[in-house]
């Protein structure tokens, strides 16, 4: 029986990943509205504070590709995952986790290859949430 190489199987797994974000909500507002007991006056804050959060935690994994250090991309996957999980970013949050997956196996040239599908998530979250 033949087997599948470890770049394919990764290929695979990160199109069902893709896939399984794409069925997903961009912005899930009920769970952002359960996390702040209602008051949606305050979701304007917290997203400027998620955003600014987020665009360091994006500058940080750039420089940690840049410098293979895979511990440190793995920790700040791992928190980028955590506050998109907590704002309702149900599809980023699933492109991270996959991407945390991978940090952890040590696979950055594979991270830096699935980046930028991190970052379109992330754009089309952020024009979705302050749209």
């Amino acid at each position: 029986m033949p087997t599948m190489n470890t770049r394919k199987m990764h290929v695979c797994v990160v199109e069902e990943s893709a896939s399984m974000a794409s069925s997903r909500e961009i912005f899930n507002k009920k769970v952002l509205l359960e996390r702040i007991g209602g008051q949606a006056a305050l979701m304007p804050r917290l997203l400027t504070m998620f955003f600014s959060t987020a665009d360091e935690i994006l500058a940080c994994l750039e420089r940690s590709l840049a410098e293979k250090d895979s511990n440190e991309v793995r920790k700040q996957a791992h928190a980028l995952k955590g506050v998109a999980a907590n704002v309702g970013a149900d599809r980023m949050y699933a492109v991270v986790a996959e991407l945390e997956t991978i940090a952890g196996k040590e696979e950055l040239a594979e991270f830096a290859r699935e980046m930028h599908q991190l970052r379109a998530e992330y754009d089309l979250f952020k024009s979705i949430a302050l749209g």
